[in-house]
Parts: structure tokens; sequence; C-alpha cells
């Protein structure tokens, strides 16, 4: 069964999401901290990690953003929990890379669908890596799908920048960005 992490400096929030998850057949594991949270990972090697924003030594933030910079853990699924319910937390959450947000008080039951999900959507997705020079020739592959063209058109294409991917080469050109081909 797959392994959870719980990160709650708050003990009976701790102890509620713990036994949820235990009662639907997890191995749960507990850190109150941000210190501890890197120790229970490389000990338990976590599937999954349900984290509180407000954390001692490290906040939930600081966290993820350390889980999503390391190439062994930045693909580990986050559930983010904290009392602020607020749209801004949500986005910010999300944009650090978290999967999910649940605002406290915790409904036990929903952080087990939720984790059930994303634990369900992790297997189904292959673990690939392709290459740099592989995914550059996927993407003037398909670029060249997309125009039609079957050589360098030997200009550069600008995009809107909402509408832009997010690769390396793309330049940033105020408000627009410019794919050099």
């Amino acid at each position: 069964m797959s392994r959870i992490l719980v990160v709650d400096d708050v003990a009976s929030q701790q102890d509620l999401i713990c036994r949820a998850l235990q009662d639907a057949g997890y191995t749960v594991s507990q850190a109150h901290d941000g210190d501890e949270v890197m120790q229970n990972i490389e000990l338990n090697k976590p599937d999954l990690i349900v984290l509180n924003v407000v954390t001692e030594r490290l906040n939930g933030y600081e966290i993820l953003r350390k889980l999503r910079e390391n190439e062994r853990t930045k693909r580990i699924p986050v559930v983010v929990s904290s009392t602020k319910n607020t749209d801004f937390d949500k986005a910010w959450s999300m944009e650090l890379g978290a999967d999910a947000y649940v605002a406290k008080p915790i409904d036990a039951e929903y952080v087990v669908s939720i984790v059930q999900q994303l634990l369900e959507t992790q297997l189904m997705q292959p673990e690939t890596t392709i290459s740099p020079e592989a995914d550059t020739a996927l993407f003037f592959d398909m670029l060249d799908e997309i125009l039609g063209t079957e050589e360098s058109i030997g200009s550069p294409i600008w995009i809107v920048d909402s509408a832009a991917i997010d690769v390396p080469w793309i330049g940033d050109s105020g408000g627009f960005r410019e794919i050099r081909y």
C-alpha cells in the first residue's frame, strides 16, 4: 500500500488525518517541522505528502519549494492544508507546485478522497524522461505540423505570453514571447 507523510504542527489535526488515512489502508508517517520532513522523506520515501502551511523551522511553502527543486522529490504529489482559505493562498500553493489544497478545519474523508485520486493519477502516468534534444525535436515537429511547413521559415514567431509554452529556447519579449526557428 502507498506511504503517506502527514506534516502538521497541530497534533489533533495530524492525528485526525493519520487515522483516516490508516483506516483507508495507507501506511502513514508523521513530521512536525521542516527538518523532520526532509529526514522522513529520506527514511520512508513517501508516495504522497499532506503538508500544513504553518510548521516550525520551515513553513509549508518553503518545504514545498525545496521538494520541487529536488530531483528525487519533485514528482511526489503534495496536498497543502491551511486555515487560510483565500484564493491567494490556494493560487500560491498551486504556483509553488502543490497538487491539491485543503482548507481547515479538515474533513478527513475529503482528504482521503483527494489522496486516492492523486495516487491513482500518479499510477496512470508513466514516468518518462525525455532528453532536451528529443524534447526540442518533438517541439519543432509539432510546430511544423501546426504551421504546415516542412522547412525553416527563417524568422521568429511571436506568440502571446499567456499562451506560450515554458521551454528554455523561448525568450521573454515583454508581453509576447519569441520562438527562434
